[in-house]
């Protein structure tokens, strides 16, 4: 789906730059890599990625050496977790 949300969001409505695609690339073929795509409007906004547990310091260091290579741009990845999500709160 990560896949499909990207390509349709291109293909669909042109959002995205030649720096959003080397990024996608570079995330595509870094180890760990379970999906990868743009999130919010594009033009500059950013890209997300689900990674295996355990190789995300792996995967984030492929990622800057194959973006800089390609772009020359040297790249600012956060590594983030998800949190336990929506709960009914006892007040």
């Amino acid at each position: 789906m990560f896949d499909e949300s990207f390509s349709g969001a291109r293909d669909l409505y042109g959002i995205t730059v030649p720096q959003m695609e080397a990024m996608h690339g570079a995330m595509k073929k870094a180890p760990g890599v379970v999906a990868a795509r743009q999130a919010g409007g594009g033009f500059g906004g950013c890209m997300i990625a689900l990674v295996e547990k355990g190789r995300v310091e792996e995967f984030i260091g492929s990622v800057e050496h194959i973006y800089k290579e390609t772009t020359g741009i040297q790249p600012v990845c956060y590594s983030v977790s998800p949190g336990p999500g929506v709960s009914l709160l006892e007040c």
